[in-house]
């Protein structure tokens, strides 16, 4: 793409910038609150200090790890550890009683927070993403909890 072409039918001009490998990306005038600018768009990442980045809508595909599963006591029990390679993580409530989580410095409390209710599950996602340590609580003695993590 040109620099400054004009779409045909509209008589607009679109400006773009030349890359180091010849191609061309689209300029786009922002609102910044402090009047308008233009930046240039990079999918995933920030590119430069004057680009801003957008969202990708193709992820990485998620390695699972070997499922798991834990007996969550009427007392704070560990269900996963920290970890920094933690990309997802699925947790099943396989017992007959609920069994509330909770993240790490936070205890659990049977009733608070994100409570799992018989046969339901909670997934992380993107909106509620965490590395930490999760620790559960159950409303019964030895509830069965399924664990899938994924890196």
């Amino acid at each position: 793409m040109a620099d400054n072409v004009t779409l045909p039918g509209t008589g607009e001009v679109v400006g773009a910038v030349e890359k180091s490998d010849e191609s061309y990306v689209q300029k786009m005038a922002l609102d910044l609150g402090s009047g308008t600018t233009s930046k240039v768009i990079v999918a995933g990442r920030q590119a430069s200090a004057d680009s801003i980045p957008v969202a990708d809508s193709h992820h990485d595909a998620l390695s699972p790890e070997s499922p798991a599963s834990a007996a969550i006591a009427e007392t704070a029990t560990r269900v996963v550890n920290t970890n920094a390679s933690r990309r997802g993580l699925i947790l099943t409530n396989l017992s007959s009683g609920n069994i509330s989580l909770a993240f790490a410095p936070s205890v659990p409390v049977l009733g608070k927070g994100i409570t799992l209710q018989p046969g339901s599950s909670w997934m992380m996602t993107r909106d509620c993403f965490s590395t930490a340590q999760i620790d559960a609580i159950a409303e019964e003695a030895d509830s069965e909890l399924a664990i899938q993590e994924f890196s």
